[in-house]
């Protein structure tokens, strides 16, 4: 029989039985192990009703597929994906004879607390009434087609049922038990293809599909359940829409959309991304930078507008003194186009400029969601959004929209003092359909997710796009040139100076996060294909010793100060307004280490994962994107656990980061 891969899944309401069935499992390959049978669980993080909702839907249907088993349970509900997923399996089934599928209808056991009685919910609950009607429509297809589903009313229920099917699966033989339920169930298979799915996928109860198809000033083309309808270019009429089909997301441009993370503040920007050119500005492309050199002149003299000075030598451009200004998250991209890999004319150089460009954006959207983390009043209804970012899936970090969360948090921070009051002009300009630097952000963004879905060659007309991503980039940087004035440090260490009859100092630790890395180190070159250490920090000691009288400030954190100087930055830390904590968003990781290093080594956060109860991190000078279907073999990840057996100086951090993301957290539904 050999491996057996069994994918799991269920709607959240039921996710204490999918863990319980983790377990059973565990214990059946025990039972199993020497007669040469493995029981292989495929689970999706993400519950089978809402996974849809993600970019990751074709790895999704390739897992299912590619699954001997696949079991579903229900409760209360049987979602639009989730019946859409069903089909999917069945047409794999009808061509291979596998997946075998079961389903299981939980219901109340009548020694426990009794179910809701969802024949008497309140008419006035269109979403409680829409789910009965799935659940009851999912049953009847499930019926005609001559699958026979099974209720069970606890675990130990389920755990009996299906362990007698994998008794039978056992007796009869994996590959002889599938070709006669695939010859039993034929006709049936067929009929239902040619009737229900061919014909008319969209009809299948709840299926609603609602996609913004066209935008002018006037009107939005929308699709809904592929017949196309034009309605007023009004936020209040979409939600209205939605409301009657009792959906909450809606399909722009490629991304499906929580309809609750849109109001005034952002509605034309996402609309713009259907209706707007997605090619580089006209006054760009009439001046594209081409000389390898002018990038950086551009950037120096745009710093130098801001009076700081940039050194140079026999006339080359000191390319170290230019990035170091734009911070550790932004600078370590500069550095990788700037490096001998960087400069040929690849998909490499071009997945630096667009990681420069998605760097730049992550580092706002920080700025911006550690003031609302912060916020002493949190919002009595937190935008979806946040709650998106903070359970964030590794599958979906190089694809998430922070341009998106930065609109959001931005409007958040309204009737507060921001701490980077820059931040707001450059929204109002990037929100602004007309503006440049809309366009430029739209092209910028579509090119990268070109080059993650594998859709640009390296062929002649690639170096024509580098330039172009090049002069976009500079000019997206040149608008955050504002940056320059702000510094950013780790605190490694806080120490108590004080003498008895004297002043109380308090000895701060620390380290600089702008340009501490070696001499001429955006020069080296990559050790292979795959290296990406392009720069590396210098060997000396990187932490710096600061007396301050009377105030301090967090121990272990990463502070922005409002200053252009470190020193005179720090001088000034008794003004709460003159510094802002970007931790736990950001770490880092030596000051958590049982042996503190002298080189800070920052991670960034990068979601969790719910079911491990962890939460993730990854090096600030990571490729995430895939280079010939490997990831990076230098990327390193950070998790931080409830229990961090191996650093339990980790645990503190947990703590942190569980107390001040809980307010923000959404339960799924």
């Amino acid at each position: 029989m050999g491996t057996v891969r069994i994918f799991v899944a269920s709607s959240a309401e039921l996710k204490k039985d999918r863990d319980d069935f983790r377990n059973f499992l565990s214990v059946e390959n025990d039972l199993r192990h020497e007669k040469g049978v493995y029981l292989e669980l495929v689970q999706w993080e993400y519950f089978l009703d809402s996974v849809s909702q993600t970019s990751k839907q074709d790895d999704y249907n390739n897992m299912l597929k590619s699954c001997d088993i696949v079991i579903c349970l229900f409760y209360k509900k049987a979602g639009k994906y989730t019946q859409l997923e069903f089909d999917t399996a069945i047409k794999q089934f009808n061509e291979t004879g596998a997946p075998l599928i079961y389903t299981y209808f939980k219901e109340p056991d009548a020694n426990s607390n009794p179910a809701p009685d969802t024949n008497n919910v309140a008419e006035t609950d269109p979403v409680e009434i829409e789910n009965r009607k799935n659940l009851e429509s999912f049953k009847k297809r499930l019926e005609d087609l001559k699958h026979f589903y099974t209720r069970y009313t606890n675990f130990d229920n389920l755990q009996n049922q299906f362990g007698t099917q994998l008794k039978i699966l056992q007796n009869s033989g994996f590959g002889k038990l599938q070709q006669d339920v695939r010859n039993e169930r034929k006709e049936e298979v067929t009929n239902y293809i040619n009737n229900v799915i061919n014909i008319n996928t969209a009809s299948v109860a709840g299926s609603n599909n609602v996609v913004i198809q066209g935008v002018t000033d006037s009107k939005i083309t929308i699709i809904n359940n592929g017949v196309s309808e034009e309605y007023k270019n009004d936020l209040s009429e979409i939600k209205n829409l939605l409301k009657t089909l009792a959906l909450n997301t809606i399909q722009v441009d490629g991304r499906d959309i929580n309809i609750d993370n849109v109001n005034d503040s952002n509605f034309g920007f996402l609309m713009g991304r259907v209706s707007k050119s997605k090619a580089l500005p006209d006054k760009l492309k009439d001046d594209l930078i081409t000389d390898s050199n002018k990038w950086m002149i551009s950037l120096q003299l745009a710093l130098k507008s801001k009076g700081i000075s940039i050194k140079s030598s026999n006339n080359k451009i000191d390319g170290g003194s230019i990035f170091q200004h734009f911070g550790w998250l932004i600078e370590a991209y500069l550095y990788k186009i700037n490096s001998p890999a960087g400069q040929k004319p690849t998909l490499r150089r071009l997945s630096f400029l667009a990681e420069a460009y998605q760097s730049s954006l992550r580092f706002l959207c920080f700025v911006q969601l550690s003031q609302v983390l912060q916020l002493k009043k949190k919002p009595d209804n937190p935008p979806p959004a946040i709650n998106e970012f903070i359970k964030l899936e590794k599958s979906q970090l190089a694809t998430y929209d922070y341009s998106n969360l930065l609109l959001i948090t931005t409007d958040l921070l309204k009737g507060s003092e921001p701490f980077m009051t820059e931040i707001v002009k450059f929204v109002e300009e990037l929100s602004d359909t007309g503006s440049d630097l809309y366009t430029t952000n739209l092209f910028l963004e579509s090119n990268r997710y070109k080059l993650i879905n594998k859709e640009i060659k390296e062929d002649e007309q690639l170096p024509e796009l580098l330039d172009e991503y090049l002069t976009a980039l500079v000019y997206w940087l040149r608008k955050l040139i504002f940056i320059s004035q702000y510094k950013m440090v780790s605190i490694m260490d806080i120490k108590l100076e004080y003498r008895l009859g004297e002043i109380v100092h308090f000895e701060h630790v620390y380290g600089e996060l702008n340009g501490a890395f070696g001499e001429n180190s955006e020069d080296d070159e990559p050790l292979d294909n795959t290296a990406t250490d392009t720069m590396t920090a210098s060997d000396t000691d990187l932490r710096t010793t600061k007396s301050i009288e009377g105030v301090y400030t967090f121990n272990q954190s990463i502070l922005l100060l409002k200053d252009k100087n470190v020193d005179s930055g720090l001088d000034n830390i008794g003004d709460p307004d003159s510094y802002l904590s970007l931790s736990p968003l950001i770490i880092d990781q030596s000051v958590y280490s049982t042996k503190p290093k002298q080189t800070p080594e920052i991670y960034f956060y990068a979601g969790m994962d719910p079911l491990k109860r962890q939460y993730n991190y990854n090096y600030f000078r990571n490729e995430l994107l895939v280079y010939e279907n490997e990831l990076v073999k230098s990327n390193k990840e950070l998790s931080v656990k409830e229990i961090n057996s191996n650093e339990p100086v980790l645990d503190p951090l947990y703590t942190q980061l569980d107390g001040l993301l809980k307010p923000f957290k959404i339960r799924n539904k």
